[in-house]
Parts: structure tokens; sequence; C-alpha cells
């Protein structure tokens, strides 16, 4: 399900189309650096014509010369629109709650500076490469976590975005500088992860002296004309966390496939419930993969191929010790030597398990191999193999019970009645036929859990390559022009660049929404079959 391993990545050039989850993470949480790439730049040049052309024209365009919302129809003044772009920001920033974790905050900016890449958002060259600094130089500014609206976009996470964009008044910037004391009582002596996974809110200040200064790495953004808009109208916050949630979980289902499967030996479970021909007549996608995973994490199980359960024969020895030990505390006369015997000859029986069942098929008769499957055969080698060490033990336990015992010795009894369960337990009369559901349907529960873990990896990849603004400009003749750049713009008219900006909603989260609600449902699926196996596996009733 991971292509490829986030650390295995060195670099990640935007184009707004091809961004991959893997390298969305490399980013957040590796630090990788991102470029621009060179054919992306030309179509936000070109798109930026078409807005600039129409705000020399003055032509009534919805978020470039008018208001929004329901201000839409009125027409906002040329040489108001830089302040009606930093007006909406100011307005909108106005979240709550914690702040977002950098990895978080990280993948936001960087699905924000790929959707623009597109070219289909109007903005300046410079807003996206912006945006890069921030990432290339660690620069991690406040979002807090509560705010969005969803259905018009992470309007309020990405208006504080561009307010540190802007380094305007109100923005703060996540601060390690020696001027920024931990409070009282607060561990000073630990090691700073390579992101900031649980954002300490007093870090969080104004940004530092050199970070924008002339010398500085970073130049403050002005916003023009629809560039505000460009930058809060989106859903890239939900769509990083989403990611970033959604590459935590194919973690968990992959452990979770492979711990079902250890969970199958820890059982002595029956392998039958993975036969590729029970999938096949239910060929749903993530059911027989997730079998064919279980099958290939099994394969080769000593544990599984043979019928003895040798954790139960050990348990068994253990007990037998421990109840030795006691009888031989008080005395038990004619009961230490044979206890001492029995333990021996389990132990003996744990150690030889396949030279046992090698000379036991010299005993098989061709009449048992034909009337019986293999697993049946092969418990009945066991069981001839450990037939006179059953009897011993029932024979010892028997005398316990009939000897008078005070005190600690009493407790005898019950170590050797867990031995005698458990060498039953240990190798059954038959083959069980089939297991506790959370063991026997791993493929049908986990395997939903995959397909909905895949469909999610669908719609977020789509959405972090999608322009989701409003409204979306689609710079015309730009597959057939040859000229310069440069020239591009002369080329427009207004009628033209009228009907190149198109409104609509792609900025809502419902899509979003649904499918990590689904994941949410789906890992609670993973997690409650993999507690009712442990429930199992710990408590035998």
């Amino acid at each position: 399900m991971i292509q490829r391993l986030p650390t295995d990545i060195q670099n990640v050039q935007l184009d707004g189309l091809h961004l991959t989850l893997e390298e969305v993470v490399a980013v957040a949480r590796y630090r990788v650096r991102v470029t621009l790439d060179p054919g992306a730049r030309r179509r936000i040049r070109f798109s930026r014509d078409v807005v600039e052309k129409l705000v020399d024209a003055e032509a009534k365009v919805y978020g470039l010369t008018t208001g929004f919302g329901s201000k839409r129809d009125t027409i906002i003044s040329r040489a108001e629109l830089e302040q009606l772009q930093l007006n909406l920001i100011r307005s909108h920033a106005c979240g709550v709650g914690d702040a977002l974790a950098e990895d978080q905050v990280r993948a936001s900016i960087l699905l924000r500076a790929n959707t623009l890449a597109r070219g289909n958002s109007g903005v300046r060259v410079e807003v996206i490469e912006a945006l890069l600094n921030f990432l290339n130089h660690d620069v991690y500014p406040w979002i807090p976590s509560k705010g969005s609206l969803g259905a018009s976009g992470d309007l309020a996470p990405l208006s504080h975005l561009a307010l540190a964009l802007c380094n305007d008044e109100g923005a703060k910037f996540y601060r390690n500088d020696a001027d920024a004391p931990p409070p009282e009582g607060l561990a000073t002596d630990t090691v700073q992860p390579d992101y900031v996974p649980t954002p300490t809110p007093w870090r969080f200040k104004e940004a530092p002296a050199d970070l924008f200064s002339e010398a500085g790495p970073l130049t403050p953004i002005v916003l023009k004309a629809k560039e505000g808009l460009a930058i809060n109208n989106g859903t890239q916050v939900s769509a990083a966390i989403g990611l970033l949630n959604l590459f935590d979980a194919m973690i968990l289902l992959e452990s979770g496939e492979l711990v079902g499967a250890l969970s199958l030996e820890s059982n002595k479970a029956v392998r039958a419930a993975f036969d590729p021909r029970l999938h096949e007549a239910r060929p749903l996608d993530g059911q027989r993969e997730t079998a064919f995973n279980i099958r290939a994490f099994t394969q080769d199980s000593e544990i599984l191929k043979f019928p003895i359960n040798t954790a139960r024969l050990d348990r068994a020895r253990k007990a037998i010790s421990v109840a030795r030990e006691l009888l031989e505390e008080g005395n038990v006369e004619g009961c230490v030597g044979p206890a001492e015997e029995i333990r021996e000859s389990i132990g003996e029986l744990i150690d030889s398990t396949l030279k046992i069942y090698a000379d036991g098929q010299k005993d098989i008769t061709a009449e048992e191999r034909e009337q019986h499957t293999e697993a049946q055969v092969t418990i009945k080698i066991y069981r001839r193999a450990l037939r006179e060490t059953r009897q011993k033990l029932i024979h010892l336990y028997a005398r316990v019970l009939e000897t008078s015992l005070e005190g600690e010795v009493l407790k005898s009894r019950d170590f050797l009645a867990d031995a005698v369960t458990q060498l039953q337990l240990a190798l059954p009369e038959t083959p069980s036929v089939q297991d506790d559901y959370s063991f026997r349907c791993i493929p049908q529960v986990l395997g939903a859990v995959r397909k909905v873990v895949q469909d999610t990896r669908q719609v977020l990849e789509t959405e972090a390559n999608s322009a989701t603004d409003n409204p979306l400009i689609f710079p015309p003749r730009i597959e057939d022009y040859a000229g310069e750049e440069a020239d591009y713009a002369a080329t427009l008219t207004v009628k033209e660049c009228r009907e190149a900006v198109v409104s609509g909603g792609n900025f809502h989260g419902e899509a979003i929404a649904i499918c990590l609600d689904t994941l949410t449902i789906a890992l609670a699926e993973l997690a409650n079959i993999s507690e009712r196996r442990t429930a199992h596996l710990v408590d035998g009733s």
C-alpha cells in the first residue's frame, strides 16, 4: 500500500498534478526540500495575466473586483483591491483552540502551494515561492486547530497561514530561541523531535527579527487582487490532516495483518479460513489481498503445520514443576518421583516434535491414511506419543486427590489439574474445524478496512492535486500558445478573460469529510477485532 518510503525521498518538485501521499509525509515529517516545476511556472503566469487583464479593464468578476459572499455584486475600486484581500484574511483569521502540530502545518502549506501550482487560481508565482520558502526554511506559523467551516473550505486556518505570509501583526510563529524560557516545572532536558508533534502555546510569538528583514531569507507578501481568496478558499488543511492520518492508518493496517498472523500461531488457528478458494467465492479486492497476505505470513509456520500446541505443553510442564516442588516440601510419599518423570517426558516431547512426527509416520496404516486427513493422521501420531504420559499424569492427580494434604501443599492439586487441562488442550482428539470470528474473519474485516484505506487514498491524493478555490481561471489557448511568456497577455481580449473565469464550489469539503468519517469507522473496526483476539489470548474462557 505504501508505494515508497518517505525517508527515501530526497526532494519534491511541485507541478500541481502529481503530488503523492509519500511525498506529503516526506516534506511534513522529514523536512524534504521543495521546488516548483518550470511548466507550472508557465501556467501560473498565464493565469495571472488573465486576472490582471480583468483588473485593468475594471470588469465585474467575483473575488477579483467585487466583495465576497453577500457583497458579491459590490464593485471594489482598483485602489482598494489590496486592502480588500488583506481585510478578507484578517476577518477570517479567527480560529481557536490548540495549535496544529508542525507536520500538519507543513503538509497544509505544501498542499496549498501545490493546488496553486495547477495554474487555475490566478496568483503570482511569488505567492507560491513564499509558501515554499516557509517549508525550505522550516518556518512554522501558528494555525489554530478549530474554526474551519468545511462547507466553504478551511477559511479560518488558511487565513492564519496567509497572515504569516504577510508577516501581519496578527501572525505568530513557533520559536525555539533562548528568550522564550519554558514555564516553571516543564522539563528542559528532553530531545526535540524532527518536527513538533505537540506544540507548546508559549513558543508562538512574532517572527524573529532577522526572518523578514532585508537580509533575511523571507520576503513578506503584499496580497494583490484575488490572492487572499486564492490562499484561504480551499480544503488543504483538512486534506493535509487526512493524508497524514491516512499514512498512519496504512501502517496500522499492515501491522494489523502481521499481528493477526502472529495471533493465529498463538491460538493454533485453522488456516482453512484463508484458503484462496473461499475468497474467490466472495471476490472483494480488499478481502482477497488480506487473505493473500495472511497466507504469505504463515506459509512456512511450523506452529500451524502441526496440530500439537507446544505452548500448552510448556504450560503443563511448568504446572507440574510447581506441583512437584509443593509435593516435595510437604514430603508427600510416592508423588515427587512420578511428577519429575512426567515433567521430563513432556519436555522431551516439546524438544522432539519433528522427530516424533517422522517416527510416527511408520506406525500409520494404509487404511488410516485412506480414511483420515493429514491433520487427523498427525494428531494420531502425537496422541500415541503422549498417551503414556497422560495416563501417568491422571494417575498422579488421582493419587494426590486421595492423599490428605494441608496448607500450601494443597495447591499442588490445582497445578496438577491445570496440567491435565493443558495436555488436553495441547492435543485435542480431532482437529478444530474453525476458530472464533476474531481469527477466522481477519480477511473479511481487515479486507474491508483495506478497501476503505485504498478509497481514501484515491480521494485525498486527487484532492491534493486539485484546484479548490473560487473562482477558477482557465487561461485560453495556452495549449497552442508557442510565443514568449511575456507576450501572452497582449494576445488576450477582455471577453476571453471574462469567459476564462468560472465560479463554482470546488472549495466544499464534503468529499474529504465523508471519506475520513468512513476511515474513522474502519480504524475502529481494526481496533475492535484486535481487542477481541487479545481478549481471547489472555482469557481462556
